[in-house]
């Protein structure tokens, strides 16, 4: 892709030329080497040392506002019911070492914000879980 060619300046910036029509970065996570960036509907892996994609776009149906990434998985959260071709309702796992979706999916509709902490994830803005509100 052409996200080597963009000034990347941080969350909410717009980045351009667009990729897919007008991107945002919505949030960026520091990985191993590799930076990863969310826009609108994809999230992109980009070499730290090339500048370069490293892996194809994850694609979303819809926006995700929040990644997280502790360097062998990646989670994305947001306003999602599909990430990466699998059915996943507003949270997603990527295994990095195998390029593949991880079983991880605790179906939390919309979350808007996420840290990781170790190994935990810690989310906000989100009223639904496995079709419970609360």
């Amino acid at each position: 892709s052409a996200l080597h060619h963009r000034n990347l300046e941080g969350a909410g910036a717009q980045i351009g030329p667009p990729l897919l029509g007008n991107e945002y970065v919505n949030d960026i996570a520091l990985g191993t080497d590799v930076l990863y960036v969310a826009t609108s509907r994809s999230v992109h892996a980009v070499s730290l040392a090339t500048r370069a994609d490293v892996r194809p776009p994850i694609l979303t149906d819809r926006l995700v506002p929040a990644l997280a990434s502790n360097g062998t998985e990646l989670a994305l959260a947001g306003n999602f019911d599909s990430a990466g071709g699998v059915r996943r309702d507003g949270l997603y796992a990527l295994d990095l070492r195998t390029g593949r979706p991880t079983a991880f999916d605790p179906q939390v509709y919309s979350p808007a914000a996420m840290v990781r902490v170790g190994d935990v994830l810690v989310l906000g803005g989100f009223n639904l879980t496995r079709g419970a509100s609360g």
